[in-house]
């Protein structure tokens, strides 16, 4: 499921001709980040709300993101609270 999330998010960008996500937050300078489940560099600035990021500092995009909450909240038995791998 983790490699059909990613390949999925991975044709929505280039269909979209996007890189991934440019927040507006107050915080920390623009840096970029790679996702850890497609393996896309995107651009997170500050408090930016573009994606998540664990306490492990693992980030997510905002396509796997999307993947990731709808996972979590169709099986809340087993997968929560959601853990890093």
């Amino acid at each position: 499921a983790g490699a059909a999330a990613a390949a999925h998010a991975a044709s929505l960008r280039a269909q979209l001709g996007v890189k991934g996500g440019k927040g507006r937050g107050k915080g920390e300078t623009e840096r970029e980040e790679t996702c850890a489940v497609c393996q896309c560099e995107f651009t997170v600035s500050g408090d930016s709300g573009e994606g998540m990021v664990c306490p492990s500092s693992h980030y997510l995009c905002s396509e796997c993101t999307g993947v990731f909450v709808i996972s979590i909240l169709n099986d809340l038995e087993t997968s929560f609270p959601p853990k890093c791998s």
